[in-house]
């Protein structure tokens, strides 16, 4: 039914004007008169001619009268629980019927179709999905300005043709930026109010919109699975961040999206150190003995000094002169101000660490100098 919600529409027996909470509750209410209600003049129904006798007139009125007129609640930010609950209480003779619009809405079908495939990935992060894709408790999602664009986003991307694990991937991406949402809405957090979720005064969109389909478009792409994770909290996390406007957040996800997964290790591992992991002291640079080691080591001298500058040593000196050298000592490194960003928005620090002990564990075997392949 045009104009209703994406879940389920709510069917309220008495007239509108009989039940002050809907509009207490700042429901939108739309009468939907019915034929036993239509202007007697109009032709279509039958019903509404002329009686042949005072009778008829009568038996008439009493059929207009069982029959009340349907209204429909534009439910803006509140739950179906909450709703229910106060219309049966300010309204004792009020009657609630959940009316499925799953034949009405293939979109939502087509998004909770996407979400039940990411949960290859997401596992049981898919339940926070589906609460933000029909509503969810007030704790949860309710009033909550990024569930509505994200979903959406989501609902746009399931009419298109996908493939098993572009589904897969989409689906589990959503999941895990739900999870994430859900944290930290219940944590206490508020979500950013900058305009971020507002309608732009050049493109009509709000900048959120475009965050949120570059990540998902982002992860539909992606063969590396395992960051798609990753990818779900940057997108559930810009979403409180105000200090990531548009041209920043289109960086994070570009270099994201060109990171790979070792490197996406190797920016969580440097990120802990110490405290978590001690870091080989090795020159970063240096080759190793195989392939395998060489690629590790290239995709670290990726992430330093001349290259990408996620990561930096403080700078040291030359012994006879003072000179100003360039740190590289893998064990000196540090995240700079485009990693710890890298970092928090996608919550690096989550990656396990049975992933990051295999990558030490090649780079503490690197041989200084070596080059042999």
């Amino acid at each position: 039914m045009p104009g209703a919600v994406d879940d389920d529409q709510f069917r309220v027996g008495p007239r509108a004007r009989q039940c002050p909470c809907i509009v207490d509750r700042r429901a939108k209410v739309e009468a939907a008169i019915d034929q036993y209600t239509r202007d007697a003049g109009e032709a279509s129904d039958p019903r509404n001619s002329a009686p042949s006798s005072p009778s008829a007139v009568g038996a008439s009125n009493r059929a207009r009268a069982a029959v009340p007129p349907t209204v429909t609640l534009h439910l803006d930010s509140v739950s179906h629980a909450g709703v229910g609950t106060y219309i049966t209480g300010a309204c004792a003779a009020a009657t609630i019927t959940r009316v499925s619009t799953e034949d009405n809405a293939p979109e939502t079908s087509a998004a909770r179709r996407l979400v039940n495939a990411g949960s290859d990935l997401a596992g049981s992060g898919t339940a926070a999905a589906l609460g933000m894709l029909v509503g969810g408790p007030i704790g949860a999602f309710a009033g909550a300005a990024a569930g509505p664009l994200l979903t959406h986003t989501l609902k746009e991307l399931a009419t298109r043709v996908l493939s098993r694990r572009e589904q897969v991937r989409v689906g589990a991406t959503f999941a895990f930026a739900a999870s994430a949402i859900r944290g930290r809405l219940e944590a206490g957090e508020t979500l950013r109010d900058d305009g971020f979720f507002d309608a732009s005064n050049v493109s009509g969109r709000p900048t959120a919109e475009e965050v949120f389909e570059a990540v998902l478009l982002t992860a539909q792409r992606e063969p590396e699975e395992r960051k798609v994770e990753y990818l779900g909290y940057l997108l559930g996390n810009v979403s409180f961040e105000p200090v990531v406007d548009r041209s920043l957040a289109s960086w994070a996800i570009s270099i994201a999206q060109e990171l790979s997964w070792t490197q996406f290790i190797l920016l969580s591992t440097i990120g802990r150190a110490p405290d978590d992991f001690v870091l080989p002291d090795i020159e970063i640079g240096n080759s190793g003995l195989d392939w395998s080691s060489w690629g590790v080591a290239h995709q670290l001298a990726d992430l330093g000094w001349a290259k990408r500058e996620l990561i930096g040593g403080r700078t040291e000196k030359t012994e006879r002169m003072g000179l100003p050298r360039i740190n590289t000592r893998l064990r000196n490194q540090r995240l700079q101000d485009g990693g710890s960003l890298l970092f928090s928005l996608m919550e690096l620090n989550k990656i396990p660490s049975d992933d990051v002990a295999p990558i030490i564990a090649t780079l503490a075997a690197l041989e200084e100098g070596g080059g042999g392949k």
